[in-house]
């Protein structure tokens, strides 16, 4: 393709276009997108979903993919239902995943690269029992847990908004790792704090489908 015609650079598709082909051939097949961009991008009310939307109502839903727990700048406070940080990630579908809150006294390091995290931002507390607490939809096969911390941190997971939570989970690795969280029940989840030092980035919803 030349410049100013419909696609640029056409021909570097191709395995995108196989995909999509064989999606629509009802192939078992999946496509995951990466959308980089600044807060235009981050924030799914003005592209982003609509984009996301329209490629799995034509396609499939492979799962919700990321939900962020940062948001812009470094302002830190003691964050509640009714008081929440200014532009938290969230997920690009928000019409799916209702929830996203940030709850006690987590601070945020923001577009720094060093986070090594997949949307260049991190959540951090060392108080027990802070918690952030997201949308789960229906027909999710697995929660993986985005981190970047000092070791120290411990976590527990809560698939049912704080009734019951599960074994503490030891985020041990030094820097940037993540760590699956299993089969994720349909609902609002919760991940708190146990002890230490515990640094968040966010979950990736997946899904066989």
């Amino acid at each position: 393709s030349l410049a100013g015609t419909p696609i640029y650079s056409s021909w570097l598709l191709q395995e995108t276009r196989m995909r999509l082909r064989k999606m629509l051939l009802s192939e078992s097949q999946q496509l995951n997108i990466a959308i980089i961009g600044d807060s235009y991008t981050q924030n799914a009310s003005r592209y982003t979903q609509a984009v996301a939307a329209t490629l799995q109502t034509t396609y499939g839903l492979a799962g919700v993919g990321w939900i962020g727990f940062g948001w812009y700048g470094t302002a830190s406070g003691t964050w509640s239902d009714g008081s929440q940080p200014t532009g938290v990630d969230g997920s690009v579908r928000p019409d799916l995943v209702t929830v996203c809150k940030i709850i006690g006294t987590w601070t945020c390091s923001y577009n720094v690269g060093a986070n090594n995290t997949p949307s260049l931002s991190k959540i951090t507390s060392s108080t027990a029992n802070d918690y952030v607490r997201f949308t789960v939809p229906a027909n999710h096969d697995e929660a993986v847990l985005y981190y970047a911390g000092d070791g120290t941190g411990v976590i527990a997971v809560s698939w049912d908004d704080g009734s019951n939570y599960g074994s503490n989970i030891n985020l041990d690795t030094v820097g940037a790792a993540n760590v699956s969280l299993g089969e994720p029940t349909t609902g609002t989840a919760r991940i708190k704090v146990i002890s230490g030092n515990v640094t968040l980035a966010g979950v990736d919803l997946r899904s066989d489908d």
